[in-house]
């Protein structure tokens, strides 16, 4: 079987066409890593880099997705009048004005795999799903301060999608905060998966510490509400089996408030039936009820009871 190998190799900077921009991946002859002949880049070079190909800011092996400058949709092509293979970059919106400040201060650089002879002449760029055609700074010109500029517009980018991804962060941990309310049963579960959902890993960023101390103090709060309530509710003198239930809805986080009074108030007018005064007896034997009416006619007034 064929060794592999890695090659990479510089060419011009891109150029603005529209939206895109045309950059032109190799050209025929001696590169930094390999000899290259027309024939190899014109056969395998569209195959090496299809369409979709990705395109990163530099040839850093972690390969972050957030060093992603954007996709080549159409894959690379023979470019039989200009004889470069070549390629359209679509950048991707956050990084389109960070290529139309930089211009000609970036230049385009091929990782591929690739079969060689002995004397180092690329026979073939081979497909890889690791292959890219990437984006970088000149080489060689110490002290030009262009490779400095690049990568301080690289900065400034970033710098803008780290504001995205902390307020996109805050949101999510808001919208967490307010299910672990209303949904108090499966809380453990809500909390890993909050946890994990809301670590903010971003260059030069650690935040998981403050994360985690202020996941834990809104825990906290919304288990000393639903303690607070259910304390109300044992406190009530109500029967056992509405407290079950009360307690049940306000770890739902419903209302339970107006539930609650009416419950009191229910047994508080029951026990005042059953305290009431009972019937004056007028003469041994009769029992004279009393009617709330205020009728004038004294028959509708009163009514005598049975002898008992």
């Amino acid at each position: 079987m064929e060794t592999l190998f890695d090659v990479h190799e510089s060419a011009a900077a891109p150029v603005k066409a529209g939206s895109r921009w045309l950059v032109t991946i190799a050209r025929p002859g001696k590169g930094e890593t390999g000899t290259y002949s027309e024939d190899s880049l014109r056969e395998s070079g569209p195959t090496a880099f299809p369409p979709k190909t990705k395109a990163f800011f530099g040839h850093d092996p972690k390969r972050d997705v957030r060093d992603m400058v954007g996709i080549y949709e159409d894959g690379a092509f023979w470019n039989e009048e200009k004889g470069e293979l070549q390629a359209y970059l679509t950048p991707f919106p956050r990084y389109a004005g960070v290529l139309d400040e930089a211009k000609d201060a970036i230049e385009a650089s091929i990782h591929s795999k690739a079969h060689k002879d002995s004397r180092g002449y690329v026979k073939e760029l081979v497909y890889h799903r690791s292959n890219t055609i990437d984006l970088v700074a000149f080489a060689g010109l110490e002290g030009s301060g262009l490779k400095q500029q690049v990568e301080s517009l690289f900065a400034a980018a970033s710098a803008d999608g780290e504001q995205v991804r902390k307020k996109e962060n805050d949101m999510e941990i808001e919208q967490k905060v307010d299910a672990l309310s209303s949904v108090i049963e499966t809380l453990a579960a809500k909390f890993d998966t909050f946890v994990a959902e809301s670590k903010i890993e971003v260059k030069g960023v650690a935040d998981k510490a403050a994360v985690d101390e202020a996941v834990e103090a809104l825990v906290a709060e919304a288990l000393a509400g639903i303690a607070d309530v259910e304390k109300s509710i044992d406190d009530a003198d109500i029967p056992a089996v509405v407290k079950e239930s009360l307690k049940e809805s306000a770890r739902k986080g419903e209302d339970i408030t107006e539930n609650l009074a009416g419950a009191v108030a229910i047994v508080a007018e029951a026990k005042k039936e059953f305290t009431a005064e009972p019937p004056k007896v007028l003469k041994r034997g009769k029992v004279i009820v009393v009617d709330e009416s205020l009728d004038s006619e004294p028959k509708k007034n009163f009514r005598v009871g049975q002898w008992s």
